[in-house]
Parts: C-alpha cells; sequence; structure tokens
C-alpha cells in the first residue's frame, strides 16, 4: 500500500474514531430509568437494569450474578431528535467463547418510522465500561419511535439518552397486552447472537409485537423450586420453557410434575410451552450428542404426557426443531443469527396458535 493510500485510510479511521466518542455541547440527556423500561419483571422493586427478584436470590451469589445482567432489557422512548447519543456506564464479565464482543458489552438502536416495522439503527461498537458515542447524527427530525437493546452480557449501572437540545424525548406508553416470559438456559438468555437487538427475546418482541421478559439463565436454569418461585413472581401472557439441555433424563422426570405444579397452580389460566431441545444434524460427527438430546427430549414428552394426564389443561408441547443445516450453530449447540431467526419464526407461529385456540 502507498504511503499516501495509507495515511488517508489512517486519517479516515481517527476522524471516525473522534465522532464516536463525541456529541454537541448543547446535548439534553436523560437516564434509561425515567423512560419505558421493557423486559424486566414488573414485580422487582429493584431500580437496576436487573431481571430477578433480589429477595429470591440473594442467597444465591451465582444466581444473582446471572439476573443482574441486562440481557434482554431495553429501554424504549420517542424523539424528533436530529441527533441521537448514548452514555453508559457498565461492569463487563468474564468473556465467553461463544459471544461476540459486541453483544456481551453493546448497546444496540432500533427505530420504528410510520411503517411500522423496526429498522436496524447502529449499536455503540465500543468495550469500554464507561463511554459515549452518538448513533443518529443528523436526522430527518420526524417523531419516531425508538428501541435501546442493553448488552447480553454486562451489568449496567447507568445508560442515559442523549439529544439535541430543541429536540423532544419522551416515554412510549407501555404495551397493553402482558408480556411473555422467556425461561431457559443460554438459548433463551440471547446466546450466541452477533448483538443485543438480535436476541431471542428481541427477535420474538417484534414478531409478536409483545413485550418479553428474559429469563434466560445459562446453565443455572433448571426445574429447581427456586425456578419455579421466580416465574410465578411474573404476570404473563404465555410461559415459554426451554432449558431440556441443562437436565438429565432423570431429573427430567423426577422434578417437572412439581415444578409445574407449583407454576400452573398461580398461572392456571396461562400457556405454559414446553420446548425439546434442538437436534443437530445427525451424522458421524456427532451420534453421542446427537442421542443424549433425543433421550432428553424422550424424557421431556413423557413428562408432558404425565402433567397432562396429572389433570394440567394450559401445558403445551413444542417438538424439537431440527436442523436444516449445521451453519445455524456456531458450536453444534448454541444458535448464531441465522439459527435464532429460525427458531423464534418457528416459536412465534406456535404462540399465534395458542392465541387462536385460547
Amino acid at each position: 500500500m502507498h504511503k499516501r493510500t495509507l495515511l488517508s485510510v489512517v486519517c479516515i479511521c481517527l476522524t471516525s474514531l473522534l465522532a464516536l466518542n463525541t456529541y454537541a455541547e448543547d446535548t439534553k440527556w436523560i437516564e434509561g430509568r425515567e423512560l419505558t423500561i421493557c423486559g424486566k419483571n414488573t414485580n422487582i422493586a429493584s431500580k437496576k437494569y436487573c431481571r430477578l427478584p433480589i429477595s429470591l436470590v440473594n442467597d444465591d451469589p451465582d444466581l444473582k450474578s446471572v439476573g443482574d445482567l441486562s440481557s434482554g432489557i431495553s429501554i424504549r422512548f420517542k424523539t424528533n431528535a436530529e441527533t441521537i447519543s448514548i452514555r453508559w456506564q457498565i461492569h463487563k464479565q468474564e468473556p465467553l467463547d461463544h459471544l461476540t464482543p459486541c453483544a456481551a458489552n453493546c448497546f444496540d438502536l432500533y427505530a420504528r418510522p410510520s411503517s411500522n416495522q423496526w429498522i436496524w439503527v447502529g449499536n455503540t461498537m465500543q468495550q469500554d465500561e464507561k463511554g459515549s458515542c452518538s448513533l443518529v447524527i443528523g436526522g430527518d427530525g420526524k417523531m419516531c419511535d425508538y428501541e435501546l437493546f442493553l448488552p447480553l452480557n454486562a451489568v449496567v449501572d447507568s445508560v442515559f439518552i442523549g439529544v439535541n437540545e430543541s429536540a423532544y424525548l419522551m416515554t412510549i406508553q407501555p404495551n397493553e397486552h402482558a408480556p411473555i416470559v422467556l425461561f431457559g438456559s443460554d438459548r433463551s438468555q440471547g446466546f450466541s447472537a452477533s448483538r443485543s437487538g438480535l436476541s431471542t427475546s428481541a427477535l420474538l418482541s417484534r414478531a409478536t409485537n409483545k413485550e418479553v421478559i428474559n429469563m434466560g439463565l445459562g446453565n443455572l436454569a433448571n426445574f429447581d423450586e427456586i425456578m419455579a418461585d421466580i416465574l410465578v413472581t411474573t404476570k404473563p401472557s404465555a410461559i415459554v420453557v426451554d432449558c431440556n439441555n441443562n437436565l438429565t433424563s432423570k431429573s427430567i422426570i423426577e422434578r417437572s410434575i412439581p415444578f409445574f405444579d407449583q407454576i400452573a397452580t398461580v398461572h392456571s389460566e396461562i400457556p405454559i410451552i414446553l420446548v425439546e431441545q434442538a437436534l443437530p444434524m445427525k451424522n458421524a460427527y456427532n451420534q453421542a450428542e446427537y442421542a443424549e438430546i433425543k433421550a432428553r427430549n424422550t424424557a421431556l414428552e413423557r413428562a408432558y404426557k404425565m402433567l397432562v394426564a396429572s389433570g394440567l389443561k394450559n401445558i403445551y408441547y413444542m417438538s424439537a426443531m431440527a436442523y436444516k443445516t449445521n451453519d445455524v450453530s456456531i458450536d453444534g449447540i448454541h444458535f448464531n443469527d441465522v439459527g435464532l431467526k429460525e427458531y423464534v419464526e418457528r416459536l412465534a407461529d406456535f404462540l399465534s396458535k395458542i392465541s387462536v385456540k385460547k
């Protein structure tokens, strides 16, 4: 590369970095808590961007640590700003092999113009625990709805929305529908989306036009009593349970009836959907893993039939999504953007059919 060309590239890069880290002096800021928070259980008294009731998880450091993550939480607002900036302070977690730094630690902005369809605007794309950048510059000044998705694997201390001084910045009224609760392991939490706006809960919210409460708890999600205690604190329109990969065939059978009995006692009219673990392609490279997943799914189906036989009428069953190609995951287990999109489309269709039934 010629020296002159190289110098030009460096100048362009430096200009871009300066634009990301500056904002107009007349910017006015509002903390996200003063706007509409979505994806958070309304029964959580804490003002933090956390997902689990502190009273239930305080004695369990691991559960509290996962519950403090902002995965699935978003901030909705309306503005006619020509410039929209974000200022934040977060605590990053240990890097994960199956999650991009962008999804783990960055903020993702979507807009909904008059077409009523959400479109992606931009990502903060910075790995600093404290920083700021402008995501909209030179907007048209028309009133528009926005949704800012918080990081999938960070603890958010604060996030401010900044707009030019002359602009309006206001809350959006909460969705009139009761939210969908998504309880499960990494897939429910949003791993391994490339950015937070492409997580399972974000995709499902846009597909159903309902708020989705992300109760994805990674490898901690199971059929233990404390998990049922957490779920009964919610006020949902449906509960999706997708944590089969964290359990053994034996524990699925042993724990399912008391677990779902406890939930159904409180949510007697709410659809509860049991989701099988997705099946990877059956080939010579993963026979043992394939057999293990099949065994867990067989146990879950047996548990479902036992629950129906016991008299529970609001239990539904979603069979395994078979991989059409191994390209839907990053490691044979965790869905990438392609896999998550396919999974959510199938789940949204399933939820729609239940709504018609009811």
